[in-house]
């Protein structure tokens, strides 16, 4: 029986934004620790989430795509976390707690392995 990783990737958002750019950034990791932290830090530089996947290639990755807002918007408004598991129990509890931080829903995958 195949197991899946259902992933969910919540943002905390200040205020509404509109992407004026077209820069984007790629991340790729097997590692949701590393992902989280990969996502905050380009956060950081004023990229917001645009998309993801994952499980689908053959390391088996998460992939998310960042976009570059346009100079002068308000770059410290976002910050991610990712909630990874297999069990559906875990993962309500955790996105609730997530929910009551003041995090929202901002986009999931599921991956095989």
């Amino acid at each position: 029986m195949p197991k899946y990783l259902i992933a969910v990737l919540l943002s905390f958002t200040a205020v509404a934004f509109a992407q004026k750019s077209s820069e984007y950034r790629l991340l790729a990791t097997t590692r949701t620790s590393t992902m989280e932290k990969e996502i905050n830090a380009i956060a950081r530089d004023g990229y917001r989430l645009v998309g993801t996947m994952g499980g689908d290639t053959h390391e088996g990755e998460i992939i998310v795509t960042m976009r570059k807002l346009a100079k002068g918007d308000d770059e410290d408004r976002f910050q991610y976390k990712l909630l990874a598991t297999s069990r559906t129990g875990t993962m309500e509890r955790e996105l609730q707690e997530a929910a009551d931080q003041g995090y929202e829903y901002a986009a999931r995958w599921r991956a095989t392995k």
